[in-house]
């Protein structure tokens, strides 16, 4: 394969692992721009009672997506993968609540649970309680607060939808859109309601669960920090590079000769792999 030069911007998970992939299995000369002065994006660890290295960002994987766990295999983390027991959850609203039965994402599934958690109060109860019965909700430019919120009301978002899904993907889910999140997208676009939606796709997953053995979520013994760290080394000592405090001033394509420059220096191909506002504010200026 042609020895080809490539940047690669941003040092989150997506543009390691890609700049992994790169030197992998290609002769490309592989260059990483990070704007921050540490690699891993969303990824990130503190302190917290004493403890180092405690993930404050994402803090596991889903184990039963193969890449993921390839991924922690090449970075020589693949025997440090374990996963959470199998138990209940609770969430935190000004004190400690069982998560409701029933749910898919965050979105309730089934009636009776709602009606006797502590979680929500009588209003919220009774709002969640008509969604069967609203007419069908346009998914059009809605964010998933918007549309959770005209469906089940402001509780039912904020205390168990935003809670979960917010955690999930490190978001602001009334700024993140319904079509980043598949399952939830196909509910409120195939389904007039919600509830009957989510209650359809956990009977649909309890009948599948047999064949999907195993654990459901992993992560590293030195939290998810630690993949970033790995990955970010394994670029390095596989020849990439990758430069820290590095934001993206300047880029240029040259037409002429197909290549591009940016801040200053020439590539032959350019990958985003940063968040989708500051890459379009990137691409803007292009």
């Amino acid at each position: 394969m042609t020895n080809r030069t490539v940047a690669v911007v941003g040092a989150g998970i997506g543009g390691l692992s890609t700049a992994l992939a790169l030197v992998d299995n290609t002769d490309h000369h592989v260059v990483v721009l990070e704007a921050n002065d540490r690699v891993g994006g969303r990824i990130a660890d503190s302190s917290f009672a004493g403890i180092e290295g405690v993930d404050s960002g994402p803090d596991s994987f889903l184990a039963r997506v193969p890449e993921a766990v390839a991924l922690a295999e090449r970075v020589g983390l693949g025997s440090e993968l374990v996963s959470p027991e199998p138990v209940g959850a609770a969430v935190w609203f000004n004190g400690l609540y069982d998560i409701p039965e029933g749910l898919m994402l965050g979105l309730p599934g089934r009636l009776r649970p709602l009606a006797t958690t502590g979680l929500l109060s009588w209003r919220g109860k009774m709002r969640a309680g008509i969604e069967p019965l609203l007419p069908r909700t346009s998914i059009a430019d809605d964010s998933i607060g918007a549309f959770v919120r005209a469906r089940f009301g402001d509780e039912v978002h904020e205390r168990l939808v935003d809670s979960l899904v917010g955690s999930i993907y490190a978001a602001d889910t009334d700024n993140f859109s319904l079509a980043e999140v598949p399952q939830l997208y196909g509910a409120a676009a195939g389904n007039r309601s919600l509830l009957l939606a989510a209650r359809r796709q956990r009977r649909s997953a309890a009948g599948t669960a047999t064949a999907a053995a195993g654990p459901i979520f992993a992560a590293p013994r030195g939290g998810i920090g630690s993949l970033a760290q790995a990955t970010a080394r394994a670029v390095t000592e596989a020849g990439g590079k990758i430069l820290t405090d590095s934001p993206v001033h300047e880029i240029t394509r040259h037409e002429e000769k197909t290549t591009w420059s940016v801040n200053g220096n020439e590539y032959d191909s350019v990958i985003f792999a940063g968040p989708a506002r500051a890459t379009g504010s990137i691409l803007t200026e292009a």
